[in-house]
């Protein structure tokens, strides 16, 4: 795979991100935003809380969400609107990424990769370990390089007209749109983004797409500014995330709110994967469509009530 001057700087500056924010799941938006001039701090705090697999919760790995909601960024700045043939083509790019970076690392969920309980002090500390560290540099540099070398790329897709789905299924969209009309909080950006979460995050089978908009919609309503913050502050936040995230003893604390919100969903399943939840895979965008408005999707939709009103409840709480 041959790099440009401009995939390396951006994979050194994907690999400072990783060590500077201890957050996996910026270090793709990041650099890709500040080296093709989209800088966006909604966007980039929307993503924050899906590191570690969704608040340190061992799903879909952070890097692997930053790229994908990186390849729906690129593309979206370049589309006035999102048709049938632009969805079938991002996902088609995410399962080349997804595919890459299974093959590559050995696996894209985060629990798999690193074994450690991120919501144990332990654990985290782990992460500062030198292999650790090492491998985390170079799995966020190595991702950067090849999100570098596919995002143009026109992958074969079989096209289906906007006619079949007039109203189509998004599981991420929709929890987002909802959360943003009945609060303050949202973006049209990172709803149209969020594309990118469909089906366990690119018709992949991984973390839901209806939790991980509430993730992002919390991000949104209590995330950092990253841009502004210190690595050492960062690090202290980091350190002290587990004991926040079991605690939750606020409702203005980012990581209190989400350890309440991932810890809700075992309410109603005890998977955080789109695969386990739905019991099926999907081979291509039309099946996903075909699933969302069919009474087997019972189960999604009704997660995508239950994410939207949880972190519609959330967002409206405030410490006494």
């Amino acid at each position: 795979m041959k790099n440009s001057k401009k995939a390396k700087k951006i994979a050194r500056k994907a690999q400072w991100t990783y060590f500077s924010t201890c957050t996996c799941s910026l270090t793709q938006i990041k650099p890709f935003q500040e080296a093709f001039d989209k800088i966006d701090d909604d966007v980039l705090k929307a993503a924050i809380g899906l590191e570690g697999g969704m608040f340190q919760k061992g799903s879909t790995c952070g890097v692997v969400f930053s790229g994908a909601l990186t390849l729906a960024m690129l593309m979206d700045s370049e589309i006035s609107k999102w048709k049938a043939e632009d969805e079938i083509k991002l996902h088609g790019l995410i399962k080349d990424y997804s595919t890459w970076f299974n093959e590559k690392y050995g696996s894209t969920l985060c629990r798999e990769r690193n074994g450690m309980n991120l919501w144990k002090l332990r654990g985290v500390l782990g992460c500062f370990l030198p292999h650790l560290i090492y491998k985390g540099l170079s799995h966020s540099g190595g991702a950067s390089k090849y999100l570098y070398s596919i995002k143009d790329l026109e992958p074969e897709i079989d096209l289906n007209h906007d006619s079949d789905f007039p109203n189509r299924f998004h599981c991420a969209k929709q929890v987002l749109e909802k959360i943003r009309n009945e609060t303050w909080v949202g973006n049209s950006t990172v709803e149209r983004i969020s594309l990118a979460l469909d089906g366990g995050v690119g018709l992949q089978g991984g973390a839901c797409g209806a939790m991980a908009g509430a993730v992002m919609a919390i991000s949104l309503h209590l995330g950092k500014n990253f841009r502004k913050s210190g690595t050492l502050s960062n690090w202290k936040d980091f350190l002290q995330s587990p004991k926040k995230l079991s605690k939750q003893k606020s409702f203005d604390d980012f990581f209190s709110v989400g350890g309440k919100l991932m810890d809700s969903f075992l309410e109603l399943t005890p998977s955080f994967e789109c695969k386990e939840i739905c019991n099926t895979t999907f081979n291509s965008w039309k099946e996903f469509q075909q699933f969302g408005t069919s009474d087997s999707s019972k189960v999604c939709h009704e997660l995508i009530d239950f994410a939207a009103n949880k972190a519609i409840e959330l967002i409206n709480k405030k410490d006494e």
